[in-house]
């Protein structure tokens, strides 16, 4: 990744915790608030451990989701469309008029591969609105058929082929829900870990991200200036079999006379 006029370092990157918004009824006991998770490595083992870690640390939290006018949505704003599911199963199928057999109906991955109504766009709406109205809490049940949505809208195109209502919006509000209790996936807890720990979603030490210029007559750009700032990214910097890669480029452009820099271990991850 190529900057042009990078006279400093001072890029603000988004982390992949915004990748949770957008991510991937059976519902047991209601159980206990959720509490800060043990994150080593062998800490969190099911999703309801991993706690609420990041509660209420991200504004975007409770700003996310589409729009009505200039006002930001939210799940109770798509109350009338999750009370409107009809249970019709349409959101399960392709349009049934372009159905051809029956090896291909299916639009919805999760519905395809675990056959309950609950893992359908109608079941997630059913459960939303239940979650909403305080009939059913967390649970890791609730929070495997949430996270299996692959989120791809197959549901809302076949919905709307009959309906008018909104099938995608409320599901990404109903996830956006559950982050902001601190209910995630322990997989994602761990990245989130190493990106706020050590800058990256590889699981490696911050001070090691610069080794790949090493030898290199290269500008460090948090010293000084240069017109064009190169972003090597996570994987070749910490990938060794990648090196070659970057190596070659900041070496080829020097030699074309680009006044280059790089930031070395004080690089941030690209997302």
């Amino acid at each position: 990744m190529l900057l042009r006029g990078a006279n400093s370092y001072s890029l603000s990157i988004p982390k992949l915790e915004c990748i949770l918004l957008r991510q991937t009824c059976l519902c047991g006991a209601p159980r206990a608030k959720p509490v800060a998770p043990d994150l080593r490595p062998s800490g969190a083992t099911s999703r309801s451990k991993a706690g609420a870690f990041i509660h209420g640390q991200r504004p975007w939290l409770s700003a996310a989701g589409g729009k009505r006018g200039n006002r930001e949505m939210m799940l109770g704003d798509y109350q009338k469309d999750m009370e409107r599911c009809a249970r019709c199963s349409l959101c399960k199928f392709i349009p049934l008029e372009q159905i051809k057999g029956f090896d291909f109906m299916n639009v919805c991955p999760s519905i395809g591969r675990y056959n309950f109504h609950a893992y359908s766009g109608g079941g997630r709406l059913n459960m939303a609105l239940a979650m909403l109205k305080g009939r059913i809490d967390f649970t890791d049940k609730l929070l495997d058929i949430v996270y299996q949505c692959q989120t791809c809208g197959g549901c809302d195109i076949s919905c709307k082929y009959s309906r008018d209502m909104e099938v995608l919006e409320p599901i990404y509000q109903f996830r956006i829900k559950c982050v902001e209790h601190g209910q995630v996936l322990p997989a994602n807890m761990l990245l989130i870990q190493g990106l706020r720990q050590d800058d990256n979603m590889v699981q490696k030490p911050k001070a090691e991200r610069g080794k790949w210029a090493e030898g290199l007559a290269v500008k460090d750009i948090t010293k000084e200036k240069a017109a064009i700032y190169y972003h090597a990214g996570c994987n070749y910097s910490f990938d060794q079999k990648l090196w070659k890669v970057t190596r070659a480029a900041v070496t080829i452009l020097s030699k074309a006379g680009v006044d280059i820099g790089i930031a070395g271990k004080d690089e941030n991850c690209c997302g």
